[in-house]
């Protein structure tokens, strides 16, 4: 009970403070629309510079654009700019004649101007202004502290930066007329906000260090100081600017220093960079066309871009800990962001047609503008959106063809590794899915788990819980919170049947934008899960097989071994016993030339089947193994570019990194057709680095080269290699280029 009156004074507290800010931004608001003076110009409040005429002035009474304010009745600029509690037209009323003197062609020129008060040109320009832009700041400060957890250190200065960027925006507007003390005020916020910007993106996305209390107490109270300074006129007014320019830079500089030093909060960044500059790429395009004369009133409908930046720093700061609430993208996000480009490129083209053309040319010129963007709206937006889905939304895969997308990758995936990837990285973010689970029904109460996206192991079911699952499947489920579910977070149960036969669950949690999947979608969801069934078992008999052939390639080596120790001990010692007999008979020169070569031969056979160079190291047989390939009678010479060394490896390791280079060797050796043969790298105490090179006539390798590929294409010598590489842990890669060379390279690196 307390702790449920806590919360719901907190959260009145915080209704209140955000009462009473929108009702600051509403007093300035009105006061900016209706009591600032209606002069029938605007002019630089930094230098007087007229920049605007609203009016038709009298005749005898010329002001001019580019003039510059000197006095304005018994005020003078110089009096107005260093007092922040000047007002200029003061007590003025509509039709009474003032005089402004204005400093025009390095002359001082007097103007009896005829005060207009209201009137259209110059409210509609007040009010397509960016004043309002302060008011999304207030929007996304009360959402913050109301709806956003956790509340810590970010959540306070995220409302507090927010608040007082609103207020900014809002009485900045005011400023340059000085009344309400809104110039006092504005100077007096630039100062507070400092301390609160760079304390902010210290923190924000994650913090880059601890910080002595005592420095940001400090930084606090300097800005505090500055501040009273600036509200009590004690502190120059202009010198507001310097707390600006520092909040901005210091900003600037913390998030780059973030992004570079810290490289899991990059996307956090990256989304708040993308956002930034596309809410600020139509005002650039806006303020570049106002440099070369008037805008057409509709371009600054550029503007509505800039909500984007409240909302931006909102969702990058909150994204991994909103859960249900999270302020999530859509598909719609394409759309938007294709409008905000499409509106920056529009800006200069109706500022050209505005400043050149006449009203006639004008309008054709439209129609025909208008139809043009529609056929390149027609073109090009299918290809930015599938951009936008894949760089910004994370979907890998194109919607409209996920399902035949994924049969054919999901018929290749014969690892485990690789369907994790497919399913995880590619197929559940293509449907804007953020947490789910698949698993494995080894019977109705055990299971083992295949992949996971977004969830905590903690958040997996019970085994007791899966009858209970199953008995859901192919329903969404809504939240009940009297009736205790299993694992609330899932949404969608979709079993993987082979045979009729559940074989495992697909459990399905938040989706973007609401969580939402309608019963039209669960068909291809489902069918989706059928073929990771397929794939689930495809993999489990790839696995079985793969067993099956690491044995196979063991048992080899064993029988290898008994046949060599066969040969050597047997079959040569009776070949020797043989010859010791039949000295007494001294036998022709034939039979002696037969028995060197059929001894020499059976030594050959030995060797193959069991180096005996082995024995003294690996780098001993591979220099055995490339003169053995000379003696029989290879035209293609084999370079031994590895150095000797004696460095010795596991029995089970140097016999199988030898396997590996003598079949490369006798694959360039046979569909090469190399000049030349290559056997380089290093033989570390705890690393071996081999290169087997030749400069032949290569293959189309592919985009990839690995086991399931090799077996699929029947290159069963290099698929032996990769399996042998397996075997000890050892990384092995093949390059080639057809036409030019071959390179296997194969490494291996003792356990720690």
């Amino acid at each position: 009970m307390q702790k449920t009156f806590s919360s719901l004074s907190q959260r009145s507290f915080a209704v209140l403070v955000s009462i009473i800010v929108l009702g600051l931004l509403l007093a300035y608001t009105y006061a900016f629309l209706f009591r600032a003076p209606y002069a029938g110009f605007f002019y630089d409040p930094s230098s007087g510079k007229v920049i605007t005429l609203y009016v038709k002035p009298h005749p005898g009474a010329v002001l001019e654009q580019g003039d510059v304010l000197k006095q304005i009745g018994l005020v003078s600029w110089d009096q107005y700019f260093s007092n922040p509690s000047v007002i200029l037209f003061n007590q003025v009323k509509p039709g009474q004649i003032v005089e402004i003197t204005v400093q025009r062609d390095e002359k001082m020129v007097t103007v009896p101007w005829v005060f207009p008060g209201f009137n259209r040109e110059e409210f509609i320009s007040r009010f397509f202004n960016n004043w309002w832009l302060g008011y999304f700041f207030w929007f996304f400060g009360m959402i913050t502290w109301i709806f956003m957890r956790p509340k810590d250190i970010r959540w306070r200065l995220l409302i507090a930066a927010n608040y007082l960027m609103a207020l900014w925006l809002v009485i900045g507007n005011l400023s340059g007329w000085q009344i309400w003390g809104s110039s006092l005020l504005l100077h007096a916020i630039t100062w507070i906000m400092l301390p609160v910007f760079l304390h902010f993106h210290w923190v924000f996305p994650r913090p880059l260090g601890r910080v002595s209390r005592y420095i940001g107490w400090a930084l606090y109270g300097v800005s505090v100081f500055l501040a009273v300074g600036q509200l009590i006129a004690f502190i120059p007014a202009f010198f507001y600017l310097v707390g600006f320019i520092l909040s901005l830079i210091g900003s600037i500089t913390l998030l780059i220093i973030h992004y570079v030093r810290q490289a899991d909060q990059r996307k956090e960044i990256g989304i708040l960079a993308i956002a930034l500059a596309i809410a600020i790429l139509p005002s650039i395009a806006l303020a570049i066309s106002g440099i070369f004369g008037s805008i057409p009133r509709i371009a600054l409908l550029a503007l509505l871009a800039l909500p984007i930046m409240p909302g931006a720093y909102v969702y990058a700061t909150f994204r991994r800990h909103l859960g249900g609430m999270e302020l999530r993208a859509n598909r719609t996000i394409s759309l938007i962001v294709y409008e905000v480009l499409l509106m920056s490129l529009t800006i200069p083209i109706a500022f050209v047609f505005n400043s050149v053309a006449s009203p006639g040319v004008m309008v054709t010129s439209g129609l025909l503008f208008v139809l043009v963007l529609g056929l390149v709206t027609a073109l090009v937006y299918p290809s930015f959106q599938r951009w936008i889905e894949h760089r910004l939304l994370g979907m890998a895969m194109p919607s409209d063809s996920l399902l035949e997308t994924y049969m054919a990758r999901i018929t290749t995936s014969i690892e485990r590794e690789r369907l994790n990837q497919v399913i995880c990285e590619d197929v559940l973010p293509s449907l804007l899915i953020r947490q789910a689970a698949l698993l494995r029904l080894e019977d109705e109460n055990h299971y083992s788990l295949v992949c996971m996206l977004g969830i905590a192991t903690n958040q997996l079911p019970g085994q007791e819980e899966i009858p209970a699952l199953l008995a859901e499947s192919g329903k969404v489920r809504f939240f009940n919170p009297e009736n205790a579910q299993p694992c609330p977070w899932v949404h969608l149960v979709l079993s993987l049947k082979l045979t009729e036969k559940p074989i495992g669950l697909c459990l399905l949690g938040r989706r973007d934008p609401d969580d939402y999947y309608a019963a039209s979608e669960i068909p291809t969801l489902q069918a989706l899960m059928d073929q990771s069934a397929l794939a689930i078992i495809n993999i489990e008999q790839s696995e079985h097989l793969h067993a099956l052939y690491k044995a196979d390639i063991e048992r080899q080596e064993v029988e290898r071994n008994q046949l060599a120790y066969e040969l050597h001990d047997d079959v040569l010692g009776q070949m020797a016993l043989l010859m010791m007999n039949t000295e007494k008979n001294v036998p022709g020169p034939q039979f002696d030339q037969t028995y060197q070569a059929v001894t020499q031969h059976l030594r050959q056979i030995v060797s193959g089947l069991r180096p005996t160079m082995l024995n003294y190291g690996l780098w001993s047989a591979l220099d055995e193994l490339v003169d053995g390939f000379e003696i029989t009678g290879n035209r293609t010479p084999i370079l031994m570019e590895l150095l000797p060394n004696e460095t010795r490896y596991p029995q089970v390791v140097e016999l199988h990194l030898f396997r590996i280079v003598q079949q490369a060797c006798q694959n360039a050796l046979q569909h090469a057709d190399a000049r030349v043969i290559r056997i380089a790298g290093s033989l570390q105490p705890a690393c071996v680095d081999l290169v087997v090179e030749d400069d032949g006539v290569g293959f189309a390798a592919g985009e990839k080269l690995d086991l399931p590929g090799l077996l699929a294409s029947k290159h069963f010598g290099l698929a032996g290699m990769y399996e042998r590489a397996a075997l000890i842990g050892a990384k092995m890669t093949v390059e080639s280029i057809p036409g030019t060379s071959t390179r296997v390279r194969v490494t291996w690196q003792a356990s720690p």
